[in-house]
């Protein structure tokens, strides 16, 4: 219906819809009848419509420009997120992948404080462990993981970034080297210094050990990273799960045990660090976040990455004087691009949701509000394409209401940025929504990585626009 409501503001010069006061407005129902009975009938038969059944003035087009560019967004929110990422691990396209996690250290309650057994306890060791959701890279690559205190305690009431890194104490606390191929608990489990487990066993049944502020200052909290020039892979870590599944853990045991005992503290506050060393890549050396990388300098191929920001930038140069004499109604435009299916074999699996967001003039996205999203077609939630795992490819496009507004000049032509969503979750863990949805512009739970044809890529691959549009 959007085009009978452009064509009566048209035929009554006002932006607002208003009856009809026009010796044509019986033609123009008719107009309009034509167009309901004939436009279902439309086929894709080139760059000419033909058959008696099509309504006259209608044109298919498929040769439009497409102007692409591989952009870097601004740094991602990881605060709180269901998987905090570590590790690093190399491509050959999108350059060397590595993260680092930051978490604060809960206590079970506040009701009493911890107590470890009796005064003749003693203490046997200390544990973290954290459950895997997912690894990326090479899983035949063991990477060794180092734990270090933080220096200051973690700021609850801020959203951190993917490019905030906070200070550590020098005293490494605990290292392992993963090996996912010999690890059947799909878990990190690492044990840390016996001073470290001492310093926190010696305060047992004090108010360090009861009261969240007290034990903050006592422990800022704990980072967790690869070692230096160790790379082979990256885990996705779960630090909120129910039933104690991740912990930091004290063992200990009285006289004549012979099993531990042991008392469980959790993680509260969490975020991770996330970066890319673009040096050794292939096309995207020289990509910041000021210098976007066309893509006629990297082979006509276009990437996306989870967690980094690597996203692409597709503009439509000139689509908003496509029409300049007439009035033009858009019955449909669809943008086609596919994944060459040679790219999700050596690149892993694709991100499982793609999203465009609207950039401002100058490339930029909002930040204060939020960045505004593409929406579906008479819809009220953001245009979702899903990637289909069987067809490796991802739902097509519909765009028909922005590319209708261009041409009209109603919806300035900046271009779209084709990303990765948030988690589906509607909030964070601790269940506050808002500023985790505005701060959001890419998925921070994932690297997956995306490589699509671009305009001029090889055919059946290239990504382009068709577009049905009927002039008046």
């Amino acid at each position: 219906m959007n085009f009978i409501m452009i064509l009566l503001n048209k035929l009554n010069g006002s932006k607002k819809p208003n009856k009809i006061y026009s010796p044509y407005k019986g033609l123009l129902l008719v107009v309009i009848l034509l167009y309901f009975t004939s436009c279902g009938t439309t086929n894709r038969i080139g760059l000419e419509l033909q058959g008696d059944n099509l309504i006259e003035g209608t044109f298919f087009t498929d040769s439009l420009e497409v102007k692409t560019s591989i952009v870097l967004l601004d740094s991602i929110n990881t605060s709180d997120t269901r998987y905090t990422l570590v590790g690093r691990y190399a491509d050959e396209k999108f350059g060397e992948t590595s993260a680092q996690g930051f978490m604060q250290l809960i206590l079970p309650t506040e009701d009493s404080a911890l107590v470890f057994g009796s005064d003749d306890a003693v203490f046997d060791s200390i544990v973290f462990s954290l459950p895997l959701a997912e690894i990326f890279g090479d899983t035949n690559l063991p990477v060794t993981y180092e734990v270090h205190e933080l220096a200051e305690q973690l700021d609850t009431t801020v959203y951190y970034h993917s490019e905030k890194i906070e200070n550590v104490k020098p005293e490494l606390l605990g290292e392992k080297t993963y090996d996912f191929s010999q690890d059947s608990l799909r878990r990190l489990i690492i044990r840390l210094s016996d001073d470290f487990g001492t310093k926190i066993f010696n305060e047992s049944g004090n108010s360090v050990l009861q009261f969240q502020d007290e034990f903050e200052a006592f422990i800022n909290g704990i980072r967790l990273r690869p070692k230096e020039g160790d790379k082979g892979h990256l885990l996705a870590l779960r630090p909120y799960t129910t039933g104690a599944v991740a912990y930091l853990r004290v063992y200990y045991s009285e006289p004549g045990d012979t099993v531990s005992s042991y008392k469980t503290i959790g993680f509260g506050r969490a975020f991770h660090n996330i970066e890319n060393d673009f040096s050794e890549s292939k096309y995207l050396s020289g990509l910041t976040k000021d210098n976007p990388i066309p893509t006629s300098e990297t082979n006509n191929e276009l990437y996306i990455q989870e967690g980094i920001g690597i996203a692409t930038k597709i503009e439509f140069p000139g689509l908003e004087n496509l029409i300049t004499d007439q009035l033009a109604v858009v019955n449909r435009a669809e943008l086609f691009f596919s994944p060459p299916p040679s790219t999700v074999d050596d690149h892993a699996t694709p991100p499982a949701d793609l999203i465009f967001l609207l950039p401002n003039s100058d490339g930029s996205l909002n930040a204060e509000d939020g960045p505004s999203f593409l929406f579906g077609e008479a819809s009220a939630s953001m245009l979702t394409l899903t990637y289909n795992f069987s067809g490796r490819n991802y739902t097509i496009p519909r765009i028909t209401t922005y590319i209708q507004g261009v041409m009209n000049k109603t919806i300035d032509n900046n271009g779209l940025i084709l990303t990765t969503p948030i988690t589906k979750e509607s909030s964070d863990v601790f269940g506050n929504v808002s500023a985790y949805q505005e701060a959001a512009i890419a998925n921070p739970e994932s690297t997956g990585k995306l490589i699509i044809g671009g305009p001029n890529y090889e055919f059946d691959k290239e990504m382009k626009l068709q577009l049905y549009y009927t002039e008046f």
